[in-house]
């Protein structure tokens, strides 16, 4: 007893200061806790006002108790105090969004989120304050309050700046984010091979990455969001840092903030294949311009490793992108020979040959994965050849050849440009910040130019004709409607240059170069003022334009979310998960929550599959050999301008021939096998729908 004894004090006088601090931090925590409690259940206060009363008196009652009682500092009580609080004030963004995230998105008990945090937080408070705040060292100083308010103010940016990512998660989604959920689900719960057994014409990234995220998330779209815009999140916090080391921190986290702040505007949470192009534009264009171009360096196996990964990103995301995958590779390979001139032929060789392994080998992983599936002729046909001989008829994504596709991405884009300046169709009107940014994009390019930064300038051209080309609409980014994709790439990119040009006004040397450049900062100073309250209004009438209904089905019902809502009620209420189901003509979400089998590869069927012989041919052969037990169709769907019932008649023909249906409201287009239709009957009986 007396050894056991004497070891705990010996531990106790050892960690005596972190004993204490935990002894305070829990009663600040009880405090914490107590008045939450009482603020939120008794009171029925807010759950984020009441999280930051509490935490606040929590934190204040653990910083006197610790000067009195543990550390026992007496200097500089208020710079420490400064401090103190500050770290808890990160204490608090971070409760508020895990509070957030957890409680108002996920649906947890408020209460048991935040009886789960506290420990967390105090914890890293403690590290923090036992080093800084409360560090009474005679060997050392206390650390200069700028330079601690400094990480505290970027950290409180970092965690404010994902609140924003995360309030923007659960708002209207878009059937293209759907069908790459549905597909990656398929492969991640049931095997399913992308284009032997699925049929899409759109390339595999997306999908990819749903399998991995919905392998954790099954089918939560609000923990699926999270999940992904986390993930995405990370990934600019690692651009940001690139920045950082090119512009310096202020301009970094400038960057980071417009992003954030524009997150409504441009959709780049969602699951769609702009997201990572987006993204990966932004990384490439840094090393290029930044990392390769300015400092004049040779660049090395990892910087190939970067474009390679990047430019693979963007071809394997959409198609449509391939141009501009291959202008970044063209401009690399640019820099690569021209750092290599004069080293001996066969280094430069062998040089060249790594970097072209490095680039091809995301395709041959691709490769693998469509050989390993028997998918390599079904990809050919689906991701491409469909989209040449169909596709190409209601988009100018991609046409019968390259060059076709050039000529009218680039005739379209010089008659959106027109438009841009009023010389469109009379009667359609551009948005003031489509304007704004066009200019803004063609001056800041026009400088390069001018400085004879020809390469960089060319760049960037390409970079803005390409990333605009998406279905040739300049000019329908930023429309008011939700379908703004090509939005992610466009003003992410744009941002990144309003950067670029900061940049080059601060390390312009000459008289001419800082003249120039000066104009340039106040041509670009004036419209990103503008364009910043244009993107805040265009936002709003965003935000009001989505019916309210809808919105508040993604962002509170996280019941529809478990179950899908009451088409995948029905379906799942009738089939069995042996058993087959179709639904058509275009929704996706409905499929997600579904545990029958699918009747057919075609998960939808628009209208470039409906001038398709052998997808009708396809389509009436699964419906004939797999019978599926039901069949949801929406009738007089406009897709395109185009109604699915005059291009589904002859599948219409054969359902009408083999199912029944009722006119109920509950049920009236939903199409059950006529020859099981006492056990379907039974079913739906059974579940009150007859």
């Amino acid at each position: 007893m007396d050894k056991a004894q004497k070891t705990i004090q010996k531990l106790f006088k050892k960690h005596r200061q972190l004993v204490l601090y935990g002894l305070i931090g829990g009663m600040g925590a009880l405090i914490d806790l107590v008045v939450f409690l009482f603020l939120f259940n008794v009171l029925s206060v807010n759950p984020i006002l009441a999280n930051i009363i509490s935490v606040s008196l929590g934190i204040t009652n653990n910083f006197f108790l610790n000067v009195k009682f543990n550390f026992k500092v007496k200097n500089d009580l208020l710079h420490r105090f400064l401090l103190f609080y500050g770290a808890g004030i990160f204490g608090l963004l971070l409760s508020i969004a895990l509070l957030y995230i957890f409680s108002s998105q996920l649906g947890a008990s408020a209460n048991l989120v935040k009886v789960l945090s506290i420990p967390v937080i105090v914890l890293l408070q403690y590290i923090f304050n036992s080093k800084v705040s409360l560090n009474d060292s005679k060997n050392k100083q206390l650390p200069k309050l700028r330079l601690q308010a400094k990480h505290l103010l970027i950290g409180a940016l970092l965690v404010l700046l994902y609140l924003i990512f995360v309030k923007h998660a659960t708002y209207f989604g878009f059937s293209d984010e759907y069908d790459n959920i549905l597909g990656g689900y398929l492969i991640s719960h049931h095997g399913t091979a992308l284009y032997s057994q699925l049929f899409s014409h759109h390339m595999p990234l997306p999908y990819f990455v749903g399998a991995v995220i919905t392998f954790f998330t099954d089918t939560d779209l609000n923990r699926f969001r999270i999940v992904f815009l986390t993930g995405m999140f990370i990934w600019l916090l690692f651009i940001t840092k690139r920045l950082n080391k090119t512009v310096g921190t202020p301009l970094a986290l400038l960057f980071l903030a417009l992003v954030g702040l524009t997150q409504y505007t441009t959709w780049t949470h969602m699951l769609l294949a702009e997201t990572f192009i987006a993204y990966a534009l932004v990384h490439a264009t840094l090393l290029l311009i930044f990392d390769l171009w300015s400092s004049k360096r040779q660049p090395t196996i990892k910087d190939a490793v970067t474009i390679g990964i990047l430019g693979a990103v963007i071809t394997l995301s959409s198609l449509s992108y391939l141009f501009m995958a291959l202008l970044i590779y063209l401009v690399f390979a640019v820099i690569a020979v021209r750092a290599i001139m004069g080293q001996r032929r066969e280094a430069i060789a062998k040089h060249l040959a790594a970097m072209a392994a490095v680039l091809a080998a995301p395709y041959v992983l691709l490769l693998g994965y469509l050989v390993a599936n028997h998918a390599l002729s079904a990809f050919l046909h689906d991701a491409y050849r469909f989209n040449q001989l169909y596709y190409s008829k209601f988009t100018n994504d991609v046409s019968g050849s390259v060059v076709q596709t050039l000529h009218n991405n680039f005739l379209v884009w010089l008659a959106d440009a027109a438009h841009v300046f009023g010389l469109g169709p009379v009667g359609q009107s551009v948005p003031l910040v489509t304007v704004l940014l066009f200019i803004f994009a063609i001056v800041f390019i026009a400088s390069f130019f001018a400085l004879r930064q020809y390469l960089v300038g060319s760049f960037l051209l390409g970079v803005l004709y390409f990333s605009s080309s998406r279905s040739g609409t300049l000019t329908s980014f930023l429309q008011p409607n939700g379908n703004n994709r090509i939005s992610a790439v466009y003003i992410t990119l744009l941002l990144l240059w309003l950067v670029i040009a900061i940049h080059r006004m601060l390390r312009t040397k000459t008289v001419g170069e800082r003249t120039a450049a000066q104009s340039l900062i106040g041509v670009a100073g004036i419209l990103a003022i503008i364009i910043t309250v244009a993107l805040g209004l265009q936002s709003q009438a965003l935000n009001d334009q989505i019916a309210t209904a809808e919105r508040s089905q993604i962002e509170t019902g996280l019941t529809l979310n478990k179950n899908g809502g009451p088409e995948a009620a029905v379906i799942n209420q009738v089939a069995s998960p042996s058993d087959y189901y179709w639904v058509g003509p275009f929704d996706f979400y409905t499929q997600i929550f579904i545990h029958a089998k699918r009747a057919s590869d075609f998960t939808f069927f628009a209208p470039w599959q409906g001038i398709c012989g052998e997808c009708h041919q396809q389509i009436l052969a699964d419906f004939k050999a797999e019978q599926p037990k039901v069949i949801y169709y929406e009738p007089h769907l406009h897709i395109f301008g185009l109604d699915t019932n005059d291009y589904f008649k002859s599948e219409l023909k054969y359902i009408n021939q083999n199912y029944y249906h009722y006119s109920t409201p509950r049920l009236k287009n939903y199409y059950f096998l006529k020859q099981d239709r006492p056990a379907i009957d039974a079913k739906l009986k059974t579940g009150d729908y007859l």
